[in-house]
């Protein structure tokens, strides 16, 4: 079955605690909380709610998602992940058969990469997450309702999104297969508000799972809590900081700064280094409400080293010469990006002298 065709634990144990009679009260009292307390220890009977699943950084727990199914959130979307990879490498063979328009194919490489999309999406919320249990005094002992996650899991989630969502490598397609990806012309001429585009825009439906993740792990609702969970550890525990996430994200999105010898940016990456600097000069100039005030300061942070890594870049191919001279998208690009920094820097001293 692909759904469940019956009832399951949960349901039982629910209907028991509604329609079970009793003979007093003092029976009835003692029994419901025998049934409630089933629900401590059964994985089964675990409970989230509508809201506590919606997508996005309001919901706290990584275990409570929508097309999430396995125990583990990261091992099931390791597993969704590698599934979409292997999907794309037979999927022209796989989905047509000889006669068949290519439009079909468009569908499933859709499908396809939606089902990556999600993966990271599961994952990234284990970044800045923690584990919810609906507890009441006594329940279990020493045990309360929140539990930051351990930071080694959130720096383990966030290296597999680092690498699947945002490496140089993550988004590698044949020329041949995106080639093929036409449109049903029933969708295309007049039949849908929108205008859908002949030729498959990649760079742009890439750029929009980027920003998804981006999104998510640079909200200001992350980010506080992200900061608030550090005081909120047991001692001796090592904690998951806006350091090591701003770090890790400069470090991946911009590797070429650390690789200056690199000879080309792809397009790919050029997009979301981009789109990189315009989210780290917002929570620099104008964050939103409620950004923690440490996070303005990392990404100052950041954005400085950056420019100094670029600069160091573009000082070393003019003084190679012709041999080190970078293709024109990648030095525009380094030359922009370099650019958009300084103003910003200098456009942030204005904001801060306003503040004082």
């Amino acid at each position: 079955d692909y759904f469940m065709a019956n009832v399951g634990p949960y349901d039982v144990w629910a209907i028991e605690y509604a329609y079970t009679t009793f003979s007093d009260a003092a029976t009835e009292k003692m029994r419901l909380a025998q049934i409630v307390e089933r629900g401590l220890n059964d994985p089964m009977l675990v409970y989230g709610s509508d809201e506590d699943a919606l997508p996005g950084p309001a919901s706290i727990d990584p275990l409570t998602q929508r097309r999430d199914l396995g125990s583990s959130t990261l091992d099931f979307a390791r597993d969704r992940s590698a599934l979409a990879a292997e999907a794309l490498a037979e999927l022209e063979t796989r989905i047509l058969a000889d006669g068949e328009s290519y439009y079909r194919l468009r569908g499933a490489f859709n499908g396809v990469l939606n089902e990556k999309w999600r993966a990271l999406l599961m994952a990234s919320k284990v970044v800045g997450g923690q584990y919810v249990r609906r507890l009441h005094r006594g329940d279990a002992a020493d045990a309360a309702p929140f539990r930051p996650i351990p930071a080694a899991n959130q720096r383990e989630a966030l290296l597999f999104v680092l690498e699947e969502g945002f490496s140089a490598d993550a988004f590698e397609f044949s020329p041949t297969l995106l080639n093929k990806l036409t449109p049903s012309r029933w969708l295309h001429w007049g039949t849908t508000p929108f205008i859908v585009p002949v030729d498959y825009p990649i760079h742009e439906v890439v750029l929009a799972i980027q920003m998804s993740l981006l999104h998510n792990m640079l909200h200001a609702i992350t980010l506080t809590r992200i900061l608030d969970a550090e005081v909120k550890l047991a001692e001796g525990s090592t904690a998951f900081t806006l350091v090591d996430l701003f770090d890790q994200l400069t470090r991946s999105i911009w590797s070429e700064g650390w690789s200056p010898s690199a000879a080309e940016i792809t397009g790919y990456r050029r997009g979301i280094q981009r789109k990189y600097i315009d989210m780290l000069v917002d929570v620099l100039i104008q964050p939103a409400p409620g950004t923690p005030e440490d996070a303005r300061a990392l990404a100052r942070l950041q954005l400085k080293d950056l420019g100094r890594r670029i600069e160091a870049a573009l000082r070393g191919a003019r003084a190679a010469g012709a041999a080190g001279r970078r293709d024109g998208y990648t030095r525009a690009h380094l030359e922009e990006s370099l650019a958009r920094i300084q103003a910003a820097l200098e456009a942030s001293l204005t904001v801060d002298a306003g503040r004082l």
